[in-house]
């Protein structure tokens, strides 16, 4: 999966681990932020985030980002 400013990952085994699998990338963060929201509702057991390179934008573990 290349390209995209935007991704959002999924992080297994929980916070502290180095294992994050890019599920979606996009350019757009609107668009960005609908996948997220999307995916987080198909995974609410999964630690997911919305990442601009490595900055942390949302968490669905902590809703109010």
């Amino acid at each position: 999966m290349d390209g995209g400013k935007y991704s959002v990952e999924l992080v297994r085994g929980g916070e502290g681990t180095d294992i994050h699998v890019v599920l979606a990338r996009e350019d757009d963060l609107k668009a960005a932020r609908s996948l997220f929201d999307i995916i987080a509702d198909k995974y609410p057991d999964q630690l997911i985030m919305l990442c601009d390179q490595a900055r942390i934008l949302a968490r669905n573990d902590f809703p109010e980002t």
